[in-house]
């Protein structure tokens, strides 16, 4: 079984167990809510991630190159929150609520694109020849997830519809921290054999993405239905705008191509003194929805 129908089992056993507790109330208000949600947050703004480099630096003919361009497309996200609110009387309440979001990554890229100049001699003259050699390569689609821990702050407001029904409105301020991973960049390890022929060899370049914090605000809309005196099923939904996430990624693991195997130690750092890896820029700000059970005191 895996995570989400695992957590929405528990979510599920949560709500009938409070079902079974009965539908009667004292009518007074209660002061004290806790709660756990579980429901998908909807992706942010896609983006790209440029990477070029130079596979023959220094060299006296200028010009060769390696360009590619990961696409970054998020994909909706599971998300968990639990938390308290205190309310002030029956209307007006503090809230402060922790929450955990794990957001995949991906897209289509665009082709690998690799030109290397370099001179060679052949037999049986060996005169020097400057020469070149070029290829496009289809490159694999971009994978990578970027996983948010955080809390927020808010004001609720609650009003009853009914005594089995209420809504709310919630809004305030929220700090999050932001990290992940994100592969594949490509890199070429080249060399000249015998009778000018060049030898390559690829290689997948793995991406960490650091840790950053980004502060927002968030606005939210909720319905409560009675299930007992103390417990209520609960269903929202929220819009939350954060700064954009932005970090320099680091070379966390280099791969072979074709096998798969880690790469030498002197081939990772070969690609870290070619690369010269450029901030990444993301925006995190989300839609969610989001079910779950409340306790109230």
């Amino acid at each position: 079984m895996n995570v989400i129908p695992k957590r929405s089992a528990l979510l599920l056993a949560g709500i009938l167990a409070a079902a079974l507790a009965g539908f009667a109330g004292n009518g007074k208000p209660h002061r004290f809510e806790f709660f756990i949600v579980y429901g998908p947050s909807l992706a942010g703004g896609a983006a790209v991630y440029p990477n070029a480099y130079n596979p023959h630096p220094g060299y006296i003919i200028p010009g060769s190159y390696v360009r590619q361009t990961l696409a970054i497309d998020p994909a909706t996200a599971e998300r968990l929150a639990a938390g308290g609110t205190y309310f002030l009387g029956r209307g007006l309440g503090i809230r402060l609520a922790l929450l955990f979001e794990s957001r995949p990554i991906g897209g289509e890229n665009t082709p690998y694109d690799y030109l290397y100049l370099y001179t060679t001699t052949i037999p049986p003259d060996y005169v020097p020849v400057d020469t070149s050699y070029a290829r496009t390569v289809d490159w694999p689609s971009s994978e990578g997830r970027i996983k948010e821990w955080g809390g927020r702050l808010e004001l609720v407001w609650r009003r009853p519809v009914s005594s089995a029904l209420e809504i709310a409105v919630a809004g305030g301020l929220s700090l999050t921290s932001a990290g992940g991973r994100l592969h594949p960049l490509g890199f070429t390890d080249q060399w000249e054999g015998g009778h000018g022929v060049l030898f390559l060899e690829d290689y997948l370049v793995y991406l960490k993405l650091p840790a950053r914090m980004i502060a927002g605000a968030v606005l939210g809309l909720e319905a409560s239905l009675r299930l007992s005196e103390h417990f209520w099923l609960r269903m929202g939904a929220d819009y939350q705008i954060t700064g954009s996430y932005e970090a320099t990624p680091e070379i966390q693991r280099v791969l072979s191509y074709y096998s798969l195997d880690e790469a030498t130690t002197e081939t990772v750092r070969l690609v870290e003194s070619r690369f010269d890896l450029q901030p990444l820029r993301l925006s995190l700000s989300h839609a969610s929805f989001g079910v779950g059970i409340s306790f109230r005191l």
